[in-house]
């Protein structure tokens, strides 16, 4: 009777693995998305700075990632966060801060960890000065790199990401090569009719948190991060670790 059982069960996974839909490729979609590398991407606007980030993780575990932020005052930085398995290895970061007498300067930033988490190399230049770095400042930029994978996951599972183009009326021509016939708002935008009308009206640089449908052409704006003069250049993934 056992021997019987196992018998149908086996038929019946065989015949499962040669039909659409199959056990066979639930199985291989459930776990390929854990084991091949994920390129994810989002963004954000908090006050008056605004912030694009990517990340790829591979194993469910962050493996790269990089931001570009946008402040007041027209600082602002880039990064780059590298992990091994998923602890924080290395950050590298630079930019233009606000200096309250002398406008804006130029900072870099870099710090390598060891396996245990401990700060083994730091550096931090502002403009022609090496300044140190405490402990409170290694662990802010090490709970930044925890944040942005947070952040990032968070937008992933809702279905978005981070959008960028040229949308001229009638094509929305996308930072990636693709065009898209037709660009619509998400109900959950909010975003004020006269923002919609020079969206729709001009031709403009645009950066949004939404979602593509290649399929229909389409791309949805779900939270809209930018907007400027279509000579705007799209905002690159910064690659400043150097393997």
């Amino acid at each position: 009777m056992k021997r019987s059982l196992f018998s149908i069960l086996i038929l019946s996974l065989l015949a499962g693995c040669s039909s659409p839909g199959s056990w066979a490729d639930h199985i291989s979609s459930k776990f390929s998305g854990s084991v091949e590398s994920a390129d994810l991407s989002g963004g954000e606007l908090e006050g008056s700075s605004k912030a694009f980030y990517w990340y790829t993780r591979a194993l469910s575990k962050p493996k790269v990632a990089s931001d570009y932020v946008q402040l007041s005052d027209n600082a602002w930085y880039k990064s780059s966060y590298q992990w091994q398995d998923g602890t924080i290895k290395e950050i590298v970061r630079e930019g233009e801060m606000q200096q309250s007498s002398d406008g804006l300067k130029p900072f870099l930033v870099h710090i390598r960890f060891s396996s245990e988490g401990e700060a083994i190399y730091q550096r931090y230049r502002l403009d022609n000065q090496i300044l140190p770095l405490n402990q409170k400042d290694l662990d802010f930029y090490s709970q930044q790199a925890e944040e942005l994978v947070k952040k990032v996951d968070d937008i992933h599972e809702q279905g978005f990401e981070l959008i960028q183009g040229i949308w001229n009326g009638s094509t929305f021509d996308s930072c990636d090569g693709v065009q898209y016939n037709h660009l619509q708002f998400d109900q959950a935008a909010n975003l004020p009719i006269s923002v919609k009308e020079r969206i729709n009206g001009l031709n403009s640089y645009a950066a949004f948190i939404g979602y593509k449908d290649k399929k229909r052409k389409t791309v949805t704006v779900e939270k809209l991060l930018s907007l400027d003069e279509p000579t705007h250049d799209c905002i690159q993934r910064a690659h400043l670790i150097m393997n």
